[in-house]
């Protein structure tokens, strides 16, 4: 008979350092996230990032993925399944969290936004890609930038959630970038496979129309309208059997955020054996468990879940573990750097500066270079290219292929797998230490600037003084130190109420007296 041996009860797996890590993690940021949020303006998908690349193979290896999946195929089925569960759950929390039929009323915004924004985007980002990527067939630019369509809701709620985000956007602009990003998931879906079938028709016998016929019957119709049919019907149906048990005292509002969350992941499961696109079902489930009750939703405390918090810690440190980061180094890195950060600023700046005098709702220009610059990269690009990366696998397995073709279907593989993932990188680390200096700049360049008054105010008292002359005290200045400063009260001239300085304005004072005099 197998004996066990006591000692080996107590052997580490790679399980037992996992859960350690990860909940060790988690415990520490949550101790000091008030800090880390609103004291270093950091958030928790940069942190999760970087402590998965210094934990990972990259790192101090000890989260190995490979040793937990086996090969490279089940890291990305792993990445894709977590993905897609998390941002289901997430977009029908953020759906069913919009105002009252909030899909109808701001239905033209998001109309020029998904629609002819969307297309520009597609195109601004097709041309970076074929401008900064050396070699890149032209081709495959078109299917390499669909890929990062879509805005991340994750990394939009960390910036939305944030200090920064709080001060700087409106609750309508708010609102607008939430249901941008969860609408522009699954039209992107459609958008990505018209190049896939351009590539595989037109590289193998089968020909235009069972490409587009394909492309129709797939993308289209079971990947977009079915599940916004499905995703409808689901949420309308669950609302109206809440409302029913709460009629009849079977169910309180507390439940409201467990029921939520059990419907997304029933959605995410039974949407996918139906063949359509389940996060995009999820988004619309959510407006729908919403619409026409808004009292419904009163009592309930619309902050986030803390759940929802560790579950995006988890994806961003799984995604900082299986990232590339071997390719982000040398002359390589370098354009990668350049790439993202050019796809960040330009991929919806322009198209929404050039639209938003005759759609969108915002007269003030800031609102709409906001609008046109929060449109953060993440975990769902990383879905859709692990979606493109399986279909042309399974190109290149097929024996109609020729050499020609296989080579520019691994071309994309490659090229689209470094691209996206740079552009992800650049995005989490751009965003994550971009906002941290605008939040210290604007709450430093107060003192900094009375500091350097204070100096010049000093020197220019030292030159006076140099060359003998007395200047005469100026009304509108007083230093708060004991520097006479602009706008500030001087603790000496408190009996008599005066305000003085001697500086800028006391020269013009002496100026002018002096031209009085001649």
């Amino acid at each position: 008979m197998p004996t066990i041996s006591p000692l080996s009860l107590f052997e580490a797996t790679n399980f037992n350092i996992l859960c350690g890590i990860l909940g060790a993690s988690v415990l520490l940021y949550t101790l000091v996230q008030t800090f880390v949020r609103q004291r270093l303006f950091l958030n928790e998908a940069l942190i999760s990032l970087l402590l998965g690349l210094a934990l990972g193979p990259y790192g101090a290896n000890l989260l190995r993925p490979l040793s937990f999946a086996g090969d490279a195929t089940k890291i990305d089925a792993i990445t894709l399944s977590l993905s897609r569960l998390v941002l289901g759950v997430h977009l029908l929390l953020a759906g069913l969290h919009l105002s009252k039929n909030y899909l109808r009323k701001e239905w033209k915004p998001l109309s020029i936004l998904l629609g002819p924004g969307m297309v520009l985007q597609w195109g601004v980002v097709s041309a970076l890609i074929y401008w900064i990527v050396p070699g890149v067939a032209f081709i495959l630019t078109p299917l390499i930038a669909a890929c990062l369509l879509p805005t991340d809701p994750l990394l939009l709620h960390t910036l939305l959630s944030s200090t920064f985000g709080e001060k700087h956007t409106r609750a309508r602009l708010s609102k607008l970038l939430i249901a941008e990003s969860g609408l522009s998931i699954g039209l992107a879906y459609p958008l990505l496979f018209i190049p896939l079938y351009i590539i595989k028709f037109t590289l193998t016998p089968s020909g235009v129309t069972a490409g587009l016929s394909s492309w129709l019957l797939g993308p289209v119709t079971h990947g977009l309208l079915l599940s916004c049919i499905y995703g409808a019907i689901v949420g309308w149906g669950t609302r109206e059997v809440f409302l029913a048990a709460r009629r009849r005292n079977l169910v309180d509002y507390s439940s409201l955020q467990i029921i939520s969350i059990s419907l997304a992941v029933f959605i995410v499961g039974t949407c996918g054996l139906l063949g359509g696109d389940d996060v995009l079902a999820c988004f619309i489930a959510g407006g729908f468990l919403c619409v026409d009750q808004v009292e419904l939703f009163a009592p309930v405390e619309r902050k986030e879940n803390g759940i929802m918090g560790v579950v995006r810690m988890v994806v961003f440190l799984w995604a900082g573990m299986v990232a590339p980061w071997g390719e982000f180094v040398g002359a390589e890195g370098m354009g990668l750097m350049g790439l993202g950060v050019t796809v960040l600023v330009l991929k919806r700046l322009p198209g929404v500066m050039g639209l938003r005098k005759w759609v969108l709702p915002f007269e003030e220009a800031k609102e709409a270079t906001v609008l046109g610059l929060v449109a953060p990269i993440g975990v769902s690009s990383i879905a859709y290219l692990i979606v493109m990366t399986d279909f042309l696998r399974e190109m290149a397995a097929s024996k109609e292929l020729s050499g020609e073709s296989r080579q520019l279907v691994e071309q994309a593989i490659r090229v689209g797998g470094m691209v996206v993932w740079g552009v992800v990188v650049v995005t989490v680390i751009g965003y994550g230490i971009t906002i941290p200096l605008i939040m210290f700049a604007e709450t430093l360049m107060p003192t900094v600037m009375e500091d350097l008054r204070e100096q010049v105010s000093a020197g220019v008292q030292k030159a006076a003084g140099f060359f003998g002359i007395q200047l005469p005290r100026d009304e509108r200045m007083v230093g708060e130190r004991g520097v006479l400063m602009p706008g500030s009260f001087q603790a000496g001239d408190e009996e008599q109420g005066q305000r003085s300085l001697y500086g800028y304005g006391a020269i013009e004072n002496w100026l002018r007296g002096r031209r009085q005099e001649n």
